[in-house]
Formats: structure tokens, sequence, C-alpha cells
């Protein structure tokens, strides 16, 4: 599915003008998601994709445990240059 320049620019608006947790979707901890790669039988070993991922703190969660092989794809580059923000030297993001 290709993505318009309409959506392009409404998902950058959101998050140039609202920080991470204040956006509908925040969790402070991802707990669900944790708990299902468990019951899932997922390891830090294994790779993820967060799609749509934005600036989640999903894959903070995930680095600190122990996790390394980590893609986050979202289509807001404000979501990802939080999330880089944030997470520092903690990950290597591009």
């Amino acid at each position: 599915m290709a993505v318009t320049s309409e959506q392009q620019e409404h998902w950058d608006e959101v998050y140039r003008t609202k920080a991470p947790d204040h956006v509908s979707w925040y969790q402070a901890s991802p707990e669900p998601t944790l708990r299902i790669l468990d019951q899932f039988g997922s390891s830090a070993s294994a790779s993820l994709i967060d799609v749509g991922g934005g600036a989640s703190t999903l894959i903070d969660s995930l680095v600190g445990h122990g996790w390394s092989e980590l893609t986050v794809l979202d289509i807001a580059a404000p979501a990802l240059d939080a999330a880089k923000a944030r997470l520092g030297s903690a990950a290597h993001i591009w």
C-alpha cells in the first residue's frame, strides 16, 4: 500500500505538535506486548520489527531486556526522531 503525501503530513504533524506521551495510544509500559512475546516463547536472541512503532517505549523495554536485533518502522520521521533521542546510545538507530 502506497503512502500518500496527506497521510505522511498528517502523522508528521501529530508528532511535531504532541509529545509522545500525549497521544491516545501511549502506554507508559508496554506490558501487554511483553506478555504476548513471553507467551509465544520469544527470546532476546530473536529479531523483531515494530511496525508503526513510532515513539513507542516498546523498544526501550526490549533493549532493557537484552534484545538487540530490533527494527522500528513508522511513517512519521518526527516519531522516530523522538525514539532516537530518548534511546541515545542504548540502540543503533538510523
